[in-house]
């Protein structure tokens, strides 16, 4: 103790000091230090929430915009394919009109040669028959008789065979 004096310490003092340091260690503890602790840890494990938070939303953004980029590739896809069948519905109805317009083409030349055809037969017949009555009724004056029916079908025939 002497050892205290000769530094000019005195114990009594030093430990009233002492105690007096622990009590208000204690009491700042206590009323400081344990509400400031608390109110950092808090903080802390908000922040940690905050961060996993974010980072559950930058995922499911991530999963988010990945899905929309396959479902954007899906849609461009089947719009391709839509596309591609109205084009090729189209090429095909393109075709089967022209080949209508040509079936129809077709056969109207068709009737019209088969018109044609019996419109000539019609004529030739008419104008045979016109010769035929010309030449029985030349013949009448020339020979002054007239011709039965059976000469008639007989000029007839032979000026069918020469027109063949």
């Amino acid at each position: 103790m002497d050892i205290f004096g000769q530094f000019g310490i005195d114990i009594k003092l030093l430990s009233i000091q002492i105690f007096n340091f622990i009590i208000l260690l204690v009491i700042l503890q206590r009323l400081l230090y344990k509400p400031l602790i608390k109110i950092l840890e808090d903080r802390r494990k908000n922040i940690e929430e905050g961060i996993k938070k974010l980072e559950n939303i930058e995922k499911k953004s991530k999963e988010l915009k990945d899905k929309t980029e396959d479902d954007l590739m899906e849609a461009r896809k089947k719009s391709q394919e839509i596309i591609a069948r109205a084009e090729r519905q189209a090429s095909e109805t393109r075709k089967n009109a022209q080949e209508d317009a040509h079936e129809q083409a077709n056969e109207i030349i068709s009737q019209a040669k088969k018109s044609i055809a019996l419109e000539k037969e019609s004529l030739i017949n008419s104008v045979q028959k016109e010769i035929v009555q010309l030449v029985v009724g030349v013949s009448n004056k020339v020979l002054g008789h007239e011709i039965k029916n059976s000469q008639e079908e007989f000029i007839s025939t032979e000026i069918k065979k020469t027109q063949s």
